[in-house]
Protein backbone atom coordinates (compact mmCIF):
# COMPACT_ATOMS: atom_id res chain seq x y z
CA UNK A 1 0.00 0.00 0.00
CA UNK A 2 0.93 3.16 -0.82
CA UNK A 3 1.52 5.73 1.72
CA UNK A 4 -0.72 8.85 0.31
CA UNK A 5 1.27 11.13 2.62
CA UNK A 6 4.32 10.17 0.79
CA UNK A 7 4.36 12.52 -2.76
CA UNK A 8 6.50 9.95 -4.25
CA UNK A 9 9.83 9.95 -5.57
CA UNK A 10 11.68 13.49 -6.23
CA UNK A 11 12.49 12.20 -9.87
CA UNK A 12 8.71 11.64 -10.44
CA UNK A 13 7.96 15.13 -9.10
CA UNK A 14 6.80 17.96 -11.66
CA UNK A 15 9.17 21.01 -12.12
CA UNK A 16 7.33 24.12 -10.64
CA UNK A 17 6.45 26.14 -14.10
CA UNK A 18 9.20 29.30 -13.89
CA UNK A 19 6.90 31.89 -15.61
CA UNK A 20 8.54 34.87 -17.24
CA UNK A 21 6.49 37.08 -15.40
CA UNK A 22 8.91 38.19 -12.90
CA UNK A 23 11.61 38.76 -15.66
CA UNK A 24 9.22 41.03 -17.47
CA UNK A 25 8.39 42.70 -14.40
CA UNK A 26 11.82 43.35 -13.34
CA UNK A 27 12.43 45.04 -16.61
CA UNK A 28 9.30 47.20 -16.28
CA UNK A 29 10.32 48.33 -13.26
CA UNK A 30 13.94 48.96 -14.55
CA UNK A 31 12.78 51.02 -17.41
CA UNK A 32 9.95 53.08 -15.14
CA UNK A 33 12.78 53.08 -11.97
CA UNK A 34 15.75 54.89 -14.08
CA UNK A 35 12.93 57.45 -15.87
CA UNK A 36 11.54 58.33 -12.53
CA UNK A 37 14.64 59.09 -10.87
CA UNK A 38 16.34 60.77 -13.88
CA UNK A 39 13.21 63.58 -13.79
CA UNK A 40 13.68 63.46 -9.81
CA UNK A 41 17.56 64.16 -9.74
CA UNK A 42 17.32 66.62 -12.74
CA UNK A 43 14.89 68.49 -11.02
CA UNK A 44 16.90 68.62 -7.50
CA UNK A 45 13.70 67.22 -5.67
CA UNK A 46 15.58 64.27 -4.14
CA UNK A 47 17.41 64.74 -0.79
CA UNK A 48 20.85 65.80 -0.87
CA UNK A 49 23.52 68.80 -1.37
CA UNK A 50 22.45 71.44 -3.46
CA UNK A 51 23.78 71.37 -6.87
CA UNK A 52 26.70 73.43 -7.72
CA UNK A 53 27.13 74.99 -3.86
CA UNK A 54 29.83 74.65 -2.15
CA UNK A 55 33.40 73.04 -2.64
CA UNK A 56 34.42 69.59 -4.31
CA UNK A 57 34.20 67.65 -0.95
CA UNK A 58 30.44 69.29 -0.71
CA UNK A 59 29.78 68.63 -4.52
CA UNK A 60 31.01 64.76 -4.21
CA UNK A 61 28.91 64.39 -1.05
CA UNK A 62 26.01 65.53 -2.76
CA UNK A 63 26.71 63.49 -5.71
CA UNK A 64 26.67 60.35 -2.87
CA UNK A 65 23.62 61.66 -1.40
CA UNK A 66 21.74 62.12 -4.41
CA UNK A 67 22.78 58.64 -5.85
CA UNK A 68 21.92 56.47 -2.35
CA UNK A 69 18.84 58.67 -1.94
CA UNK A 70 17.47 57.86 -5.44
CA UNK A 71 18.53 54.20 -5.86
CA UNK A 72 17.17 53.39 -2.40
CA UNK A 73 13.58 55.04 -2.20
CA UNK A 74 13.07 54.58 -6.20
CA UNK A 75 14.85 50.71 -5.73
CA UNK A 76 12.63 49.24 -2.78
CA UNK A 77 9.40 50.86 -4.37
CA UNK A 78 10.07 49.28 -7.51
CA UNK A 79 11.17 46.04 -5.60
CA UNK A 80 7.82 45.73 -3.79
CA UNK A 81 5.86 45.85 -6.78
CA UNK A 82 7.79 43.53 -9.25
CA UNK A 83 7.77 41.60 -5.51
CA UNK A 84 4.08 41.37 -4.84
CA UNK A 85 2.96 41.52 -8.76
CA UNK A 86 5.10 38.87 -10.25
CA UNK A 87 7.82 37.14 -7.65
CA UNK A 88 5.42 35.86 -4.61
CA UNK A 89 2.91 34.64 -7.17
CA UNK A 90 5.34 32.84 -9.10
CA UNK A 91 6.46 30.98 -5.79
CA UNK A 92 10.14 31.70 -6.66
CA UNK A 93 12.61 32.62 -4.24
CA UNK A 94 14.41 35.53 -5.98
CA UNK A 95 13.38 38.25 -4.27
CA UNK A 96 16.05 38.96 -2.71
CA UNK A 97 18.17 38.63 -6.05
CA UNK A 98 15.72 41.30 -7.94
CA UNK A 99 16.34 43.77 -4.79
CA UNK A 100 20.09 43.82 -5.31
CA UNK A 101 19.41 43.88 -8.99
CA UNK A 102 17.06 46.84 -8.71
CA UNK A 103 19.84 48.81 -6.27
CA UNK A 104 22.74 47.83 -7.76
CA UNK A 105 21.32 48.93 -11.40
CA UNK A 106 19.89 51.85 -10.26
CA UNK A 107 22.96 53.32 -8.52
CA UNK A 108 24.87 52.48 -11.53
CA UNK A 109 22.45 54.61 -13.51
CA UNK A 110 21.81 57.21 -11.17
CA UNK A 111 25.56 58.06 -10.14
CA UNK A 112 26.78 59.44 -13.35
CA UNK A 113 23.34 61.20 -13.52
CA UNK A 114 23.90 62.99 -9.91
CA UNK A 115 27.61 63.81 -10.51
CA UNK A 116 26.31 65.80 -13.99
CA UNK A 117 23.26 67.30 -11.94
CA UNK A 118 25.90 68.82 -9.07
CA UNK A 119 28.50 70.01 -11.64
CA UNK A 120 25.71 71.83 -13.44
CA UNK A 121 26.31 69.80 -16.39
CA UNK A 122 22.39 69.01 -16.33
CA UNK A 123 21.27 72.41 -14.64
CA UNK A 124 21.19 75.27 -18.02
CA UNK A 125 21.93 77.07 -15.52
CA UNK A 126 24.24 79.60 -17.53
CA UNK A 127 21.75 79.48 -20.61
CA UNK A 128 18.61 80.24 -18.41
CA UNK A 129 21.24 83.24 -17.12
CA UNK A 130 22.48 84.29 -20.32
CA UNK A 131 18.57 84.61 -21.91
CA UNK A 132 17.21 86.43 -19.16
CA UNK A 133 20.26 88.95 -19.10
CA UNK A 134 19.37 89.45 -23.12
CA UNK A 135 16.12 89.82 -22.40
CA UNK A 136 16.56 92.28 -19.81
CA UNK A 137 18.78 94.81 -22.15
CA UNK A 138 16.38 94.09 -24.65
CA UNK A 139 13.70 95.91 -22.45
CA UNK A 140 16.14 98.14 -20.96
CA UNK A 141 16.72 99.34 -24.79
CA UNK A 142 13.09 99.98 -25.58
CA UNK A 143 12.52 101.74 -22.48
CA UNK A 144 15.54 104.08 -23.37
CA UNK A 145 13.84 104.65 -27.26
CA UNK A 146 10.35 104.96 -25.49
CA UNK A 147 11.83 107.38 -22.92
CA UNK A 148 13.60 109.35 -26.14
CA UNK A 149 10.53 110.04 -28.04
CA UNK A 150 8.14 111.01 -25.28
CA UNK A 151 10.72 113.64 -24.19
CA UNK A 152 11.41 114.58 -28.02
CA UNK A 153 7.67 115.28 -28.01
CA UNK A 154 7.74 117.85 -25.42
CA UNK A 155 11.33 119.56 -26.94
CA UNK A 156 9.49 119.81 -30.67
CA UNK A 157 8.63 123.32 -30.40
CA UNK A 158 11.13 125.91 -28.95
CA UNK A 159 9.57 127.32 -26.02
CA UNK A 160 11.98 129.20 -24.30
CA UNK A 161 12.35 130.97 -27.31
CA UNK A 162 12.52 134.40 -26.75
CA UNK A 163 9.72 135.58 -28.97
CA UNK A 164 7.48 132.97 -28.25
CA UNK A 165 8.08 133.52 -24.39
CA UNK A 166 6.91 137.04 -25.48
CA UNK A 167 3.75 136.60 -26.82
CA UNK A 168 0.32 136.36 -25.28
CA UNK A 169 0.49 133.07 -23.13
CA UNK A 170 4.09 132.43 -23.56
CA UNK A 171 5.07 131.85 -20.54
CA UNK A 172 2.39 129.92 -19.13
CA UNK A 173 2.71 127.30 -21.97
CA UNK A 174 6.49 127.22 -21.42
CA UNK A 175 5.86 126.18 -17.81
CA UNK A 176 3.62 123.78 -18.38
CA UNK A 177 5.78 122.20 -21.09
CA UNK A 178 8.63 122.26 -18.46
CA UNK A 179 5.87 120.00 -15.92
CA UNK A 180 5.19 117.72 -19.03
CA UNK A 181 9.29 117.36 -19.25
CA UNK A 182 9.58 116.89 -15.85
CA UNK A 183 6.70 114.24 -15.77
CA UNK A 184 8.54 112.02 -18.19
CA UNK A 185 12.13 111.68 -16.73
CA UNK A 186 10.86 110.86 -13.67
CA UNK A 187 8.73 108.86 -15.26
CA UNK A 188 11.60 106.89 -16.59
CA UNK A 189 13.67 107.02 -13.28
CA UNK A 190 11.18 104.87 -11.56
CA UNK A 191 10.65 102.58 -14.60
CA UNK A 192 14.64 102.07 -14.32
CA UNK A 193 14.67 101.41 -10.51
CA UNK A 194 11.42 98.93 -11.36
CA UNK A 195 12.75 97.02 -14.39
CA UNK A 196 16.11 96.33 -11.88
CA UNK A 197 14.35 95.48 -8.95
CA UNK A 198 12.34 92.59 -11.34
CA UNK A 199 15.48 91.35 -12.69
CA UNK A 200 16.79 90.66 -9.42
CA UNK A 201 13.45 89.09 -8.22
CA UNK A 202 14.25 86.84 -11.68
CA UNK A 203 17.59 85.94 -10.93
CA UNK A 204 16.51 84.72 -7.46
CA UNK A 205 13.71 83.03 -9.01
CA UNK A 206 16.19 81.18 -11.53
CA UNK A 207 15.92 77.11 -10.77
CA UNK A 208 19.59 76.67 -10.67
CA UNK A 209 22.13 75.99 -8.36
CA UNK A 210 22.95 78.56 -5.88
CA UNK A 211 26.32 78.89 -7.35
CA UNK A 212 25.30 80.04 -10.34
CA UNK A 213 22.15 82.31 -9.01
CA UNK A 214 25.00 84.10 -6.79
CA UNK A 215 27.40 84.79 -9.48
CA UNK A 216 24.47 85.98 -11.78
CA UNK A 217 23.10 88.55 -9.37
CA UNK A 218 26.38 89.72 -8.43
CA UNK A 219 26.97 89.85 -12.02
CA UNK A 220 24.16 91.98 -12.76
CA UNK A 221 24.68 94.35 -9.61
CA UNK A 222 28.39 95.09 -11.00
CA UNK A 223 26.47 96.03 -14.72
CA UNK A 224 24.05 97.69 -13.07
CA UNK A 225 26.52 100.10 -10.78
CA UNK A 226 28.37 100.63 -13.77
CA UNK A 227 25.58 101.56 -15.95
CA UNK A 228 23.89 103.32 -13.08
CA UNK A 229 26.32 106.04 -12.35
CA UNK A 230 26.37 107.49 -16.24
CA UNK A 231 22.39 107.07 -15.89
CA UNK A 232 22.38 108.79 -12.50
CA UNK A 233 24.64 111.49 -14.01
CA UNK A 234 22.68 112.02 -16.97
CA UNK A 235 19.25 112.26 -14.84
CA UNK A 236 20.72 114.82 -12.40
CA UNK A 237 21.93 116.90 -15.41
CA UNK A 238 18.33 116.25 -16.41
CA UNK A 239 16.95 117.73 -13.57
CA UNK A 240 19.05 120.25 -13.06
CA UNK A 241 18.59 121.66 -16.63
CA UNK A 242 14.86 121.85 -15.61
CA UNK A 243 15.24 123.23 -12.65
CA UNK A 244 17.66 126.29 -14.03
CA UNK A 245 14.69 126.37 -16.97
CA UNK A 246 11.45 126.91 -14.52
CA UNK A 247 13.64 129.24 -12.96
CA UNK A 248 13.95 131.03 -15.83
CA UNK A 249 10.29 130.99 -16.25
CA UNK A 250 9.37 132.39 -13.49
CA UNK A 251 12.09 135.17 -13.32
CA UNK A 252 10.82 135.95 -17.19
CA UNK A 253 6.91 136.13 -15.43
CA UNK A 254 7.96 137.87 -12.22
CA UNK A 255 10.19 140.71 -14.54
CA UNK A 256 7.69 140.78 -17.58
CA UNK A 257 7.33 144.68 -17.73
CA UNK A 258 11.29 144.92 -17.79
CA UNK A 259 12.18 142.72 -20.86
CA UNK A 260 11.21 142.20 -24.29
CA UNK A 261 12.27 139.88 -26.88
CA UNK A 262 14.71 141.24 -29.79
CA UNK A 263 15.53 138.53 -32.08
CA UNK A 264 17.24 135.30 -30.25
CA UNK A 265 17.86 137.63 -27.28
CA UNK A 266 16.29 139.24 -24.46
CA UNK A 267 16.94 142.94 -24.13
CA UNK A 268 16.49 144.40 -20.41
CA UNK A 269 14.63 148.09 -19.58
CA UNK A 270 14.69 147.30 -16.25
CA UNK A 271 18.00 147.88 -14.28
CA UNK A 272 19.14 144.93 -12.48
CA UNK A 273 17.75 142.26 -14.37
CA UNK A 274 20.72 141.26 -16.33
CA UNK A 275 22.64 139.87 -13.21
CA UNK A 276 19.84 138.08 -12.41
CA UNK A 277 18.99 136.66 -15.87
CA UNK A 278 23.01 135.83 -16.11
CA UNK A 279 22.82 133.94 -12.68
CA UNK A 280 20.58 131.88 -13.66
CA UNK A 281 21.44 130.94 -17.89
CA UNK A 282 25.09 130.24 -17.19
CA UNK A 283 24.56 127.34 -15.23
CA UNK A 284 21.99 126.86 -17.53
CA UNK A 285 24.25 126.48 -20.31
CA UNK A 286 26.92 124.59 -18.67
CA UNK A 287 24.88 121.56 -17.43
CA UNK A 288 23.52 121.92 -21.55
CA UNK A 289 27.25 121.36 -22.31
CA UNK A 290 28.09 118.54 -19.87
CA UNK A 291 24.67 116.76 -20.95
CA UNK A 292 25.78 116.95 -24.75
CA UNK A 293 29.25 116.14 -23.14
CA UNK A 294 27.92 112.92 -21.31
CA UNK A 295 25.74 111.84 -24.21
CA UNK A 296 28.52 111.73 -26.82
CA UNK A 297 30.89 109.95 -24.55
CA UNK A 298 28.42 107.10 -23.55
CA UNK A 299 27.32 106.71 -27.70
CA UNK A 300 31.15 106.73 -28.71
CA UNK A 301 31.50 103.35 -28.12
CA UNK A 302 28.62 102.09 -29.92
CA UNK A 303 29.01 104.00 -32.50
CA UNK A 304 32.39 102.55 -33.06
CA UNK A 305 31.56 99.09 -32.78
CA UNK A 306 28.80 99.88 -35.35
CA UNK A 307 31.51 101.52 -37.66
CA UNK A 308 33.83 98.17 -37.19
CA UNK A 309 30.66 95.98 -38.66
Amino acid sequence: MTDETNPGPAWDRKPRPKGQAPRVALVIALIVGTLWGAVTIINGSVEGAEPGHGGLAYKLGGVMGQTFASAMLIGVIMWLIVYFAAVKPSGRRVGAAYFAILITVFTLIFGPLSFLHQFGGLSGGSAQVAELAQRYNAVQADDGRQFQSELAKTTQEQVLDPESLERLGGLAKASEVLKKQRGVVTAYQALILLRQADERARINALNVDAETRTRALADFNAATSKNNADLNAYLRLQFDILDHEDALVAFLTRSRDGWRAVGAQFTFTRPGLLPEFQAIVTPLRSDQTDLKALIDRVNAPKAKTTTSE
